[in-house]
This record gives structure tokens, sequence and C-alpha cells, in this order.
């Protein structure tokens, strides 16, 4: 460890300046991500309650058994780690996956009004 620490204190300041700053904007841009999904998660969940209140028990059922402190951790994990799976595949999540095959067994969406439908 202190290797690479007298190797980081070579370097010109200008260096260890911008990767800084790069490590800084990296970290930033993560936990941003992170919390843009969680946020995308609760609007999903306000805007179709009773669909999100049954996968949540649905996913519920397949645990079967009580969350301990490490298995809560275990989750949260999970999450993140599918965030960046996301971030770098760009893949969709389970939530929207759930979704898609619900809305194929379910029927059709209302349609909000539009202003050219009142008369």
């Amino acid at each position: 460890m202190s290797k690479l620490l007298h190797e980081i204190r070579q370097q010109p300041e200008h260096i260890r300046h911008v990767m800084m700053w790069l490590s800084v904007t990296i970290v930033f841009s993560m936990v941003g991500f992170v919390w843009f999904r969680s946020t995308q998660e609760k609007f999903v969940a306000m805007l179709h309650p009773e669909e999100y209140k049954q996968l949540q028990e649905e996913r519920q059922l397949a645990r079967q058994g009580g969350d301990s402190p490490l298995a809560g951790l275990w989750n949260s994990f999970g999450t993140l780690r599918a965030s960046l799976g996301e971030l770098l595949k760009g893949q969709s999540t389970d939530l929207v996956r759930e979704k898609k095959a619900l809305d194929k067994t379910q029927a059709p969406a209302k349609q909000l009004p539009l202003s050219s439908d009142k008369k």
C-alpha cells in the first residue's frame, strides 16, 4: 500500500488533480444513477399502485421467509448491481420485465382523455 501511495505522490500535481476529479465525477454519476432508478420505481408505484402492489406481493411470496439485516444489505447490493449492469449493458430491469408480463395477461390499459375528446 505504501508503494502505491509513493507512486501516486511522484505524479505531477496536475495529473493528480485530473484523476481526483475523474474519480469524483464517476462516483457521483453512479450515485445519481442509482438515485434516479429508485425514484423511477417510486413513480411507477404511484402511477400504477395496484399492479405495483401485486408485484410486491409476488416478490414477498417468492422469498417466503423473514429478512435479516444482512439479507436486506444483500438485496440492496443486488439492486445496485442491477442498476450498474443496466447502465453498462442497457438491459431492462426486473420491474419492467414483470410489468410487460402483466400487460400481456391483463386487459389493455385505459387511455387518458385528450382535450380534443372534450366537446
